[in-house]
């Protein structure tokens, strides 16, 4: 026999911003022009990729509704009145307690549930809309409900979900490894985290505070996390900040591609699916970074030590920030966003010795304070650097006994022939 239905379960949320409405198959369609936005934001979300799959997605959400065991919802955002994604209730637990137990309730209310299988459009993320969503949500949980616990999970190597689940206030509970199909086909591992009833009253006022924070109802940024903010208030820099964060943008404009494209170096930072983090150089020759369009950004992958933590990286998270700095000009850019690798990447003919050509799909784009960069001028460029028609070099290191005998196959410093230069 199906569960009971839930108390409230088909109720609409409805906060200053957003209104989660119980969801049907009126909302296929509109569902549908949300996923058909920057598909490139979903990352390793899974978001139905056609109208017919949208359909399917939302009849078997719906089935699950009737089974008991979700709460499913449409995501309208009320300053535009527009259906811009969709979240749900779901693992809904109903614990069996002794008779006369003083925490047995009916079947109607839930002991724990999970929220999850969220996705929104490109244009609600990172705004206000994820925020207060998660706090109805909370709402709904603890106040009406009074469950002992929240839980949500998601792709451990999916950076941003997890930071947005931190900023809701959850606790990391654990990975559960090779645990689940991932949205990109591959296996995932699954990092769960939970917020317990005795911590909902926090959590609750810090997540009311964030929305309550700002004179914009239409956006609220989530630019900024609760670490920055707190700093911000430490040295009364909000106001700044935000001024600052009107800079920001979410494409590269001609200035941001006439710097980039006169470089021949700039910083890469990357994460991998354990948070930990790498900074790396990467130098070529002037316009090695391409600028594809006004959201993409392309850049060479060159020979190196083997150990490809940058680009692991990007294959587990593909979260990366780039550092471009013009050091005679003492300016420079910072660029977040996504990024991805394909061995057959059309571009890859246009860079000598080049082993793979990543493509960065633009977040962020923003000036920093340029004052504390040291005016420096180009002594010499590194005579390592791939050139067509040339023969490059190899370093004297690959060819130290430590080293000589590991060298991957068709390495050119197993060639005796190759000028050796001592670095």
């Amino acid at each position: 026999m199906a569960p009971s239905p839930l108390v409230h379960g088909d109720e609409p949320l409805i906060g200053a911003h957003v209104r989660l409405e119980p969801l049907s198959v009126d909302h296929v369609d509109a569902l549908w022009d949300a996923a058909r936005e920057d598909r490139a934001t979903f990352g390793l979300t899974f978001v139905p990729s056609s109208r017919e799959a949208m359909r399917i997605y939302v009849d078997a959400a719906i089935a699950d509704r009737e089974r008991g065991v979700a709460v499913p919802f449409a995501t309208r955002r009320l300053a535009d009145d527009r259906i811009v994604g969709s979240t749900r209730f779901g693992n809904i637990e109903r614990w069996t307690w002794p008779d006369g137990h003083p925490l047995a309730r009916a079947a109607s209310i839930p002991d724990a549930v999970e929220i999850g299988w969220t996705w929104l459009a490109a244009t609600a993320q990172r705004t206000v809309v994820n925020t207060e969503a998660k706090l109805l949500m909370l709402r709904r949980a603890f106040d009406d409900w009074h469950v002992h616990r929240v839980t949500f999970c998601t792709d451990a190597r999916n950076v941003r979900s997890r930071a947005n689940i931190e900023r809701v206030g959850a606790t990391l509970d654990g990975v559960l490894r090779r645990n689940r199909p991932g949205g990109d086909g591959e296996v995932r591992d699954t990092a769960f985290y939970s917020i317990a009833a005795t911590e909902w009253p926090t959590v609750g006022e810090r997540l009311a505070q964030r929305l309550a924070r700002t004179d914009q109802p239409r956006v609220v940024s989530e630019f900024f996390g609760d670490g920055s903010r707190r700093l911000q208030d430490r040295f009364d820099a909000r106001r700044l900040a935000d001024r600052v964060e009107r800079l920001v943008k979410d494409h590269i404009e001609d200035g941001d591609r006439q710097l980039i494209e006169r470089l021949d170096m700039f910083f890469l930072a990357t994460v991998d699916a354990h948070g930990h983090t790498n900074c790396s150089y990467k130098g070529g020759e002037p316009g090695f970074v391409r600028i594809v369009d006004e959201k993409t950004i392309a850049f060479p992958s060159y020979d190196g030590n083997g150990m490809y933590l940058s680009l692991g990286a990007v294959l587990e998270t593909r979260q990366v920030g780039l550092l471009f700095i013009d050091f005679a000009a003492q300016t420079r850019i910072r660029v977040n966003g996504e990024a991805t690798i394909d061995e057959k990447d059309p571009l890859l003919a246009c860079y000598p010795e080049a082993q793979l050509v990543v493509r960065v799909k633009v977040r962020e784009v923003f000036p920093n304070c340029p004052r504390y960069i040291h005016k420096m001028e180009l002594v010499a460029r590194s005579r390592f650097v791939p050139k067509s028609g040339e023969c490059t070099p190899v370093p004297a290191w690959k060819q130290a006994e430590w080293a000589a005998d590991a060298l991957p196959e068709g390495d050119a410093a197993r060639d005796p022939s190759r000028e050796v230069i001592r670095r």
